[in-house]
């Protein structure tokens, strides 16, 4: 079920992605218990859907939520904890929050480095986000002169 979740989710279907992650977090919230990884994942990929459903302040809330959970369960410099780093820096500046968004992804960039290396994709991807929230303030700052 998660799998079909994520292939909606990556064919643009997102209000059926949505649905089936909220079925598949309610079951393994259940039977593996809420602090289980496969259910953070979950929780993530449906923060995930509220996001590209333009529901931004859900998707923030959410993500909050699973990073306070993986932080605890997985550690700090977890993969999926860095996922979901950037993950929540993606909604703050969906949100309009660029300042917090662009200190999130310093604060993942600088983790992944560490633990992946800098040519790593993860590690370039977040290069390229920071870049692009660091570009957004610099245009607002502009468009305020």
């Amino acid at each position: 079920m998660g799998n079909l979740a994520s292939t909606y989710a990556n064919l643009g279907r997102h209000v059926e992605a949505e649905q089936l992650h909220q079925k598949v977090l309610e079951r393994r919230s259940i039977i593996l218990g809420p602090d289980h990884p496969h259910t953070l994942r979950t929780m993530g990929s449906l923060a995930g859907s509220y996001n590209e459903l333009g529901r931004h302040a859900e998707a923030e809330q959410l993500n909050k939520e699973v990073l306070e959970q993986q932080s605890a369960v997985l550690g700090p410099g977890h993969p999926d904890t860095l996922l979901t780093m950037g993950n929540l820096a993606n909604s703050y500046a969906s949100l309009g929050r660029h300042a917090e968004a662009e200190q999130m992804f310093m604060t993942v960039l600088e983790k992944r480095t560490l633990i992946l290396g800098p040519d790593h994709p993860h590690t370039v991807l977040t290069k390229k986000a920071l870049a692009k929230v660091q570009e957004k303030m610099k245009s607002s700052e502009a468009m305020a002169k």
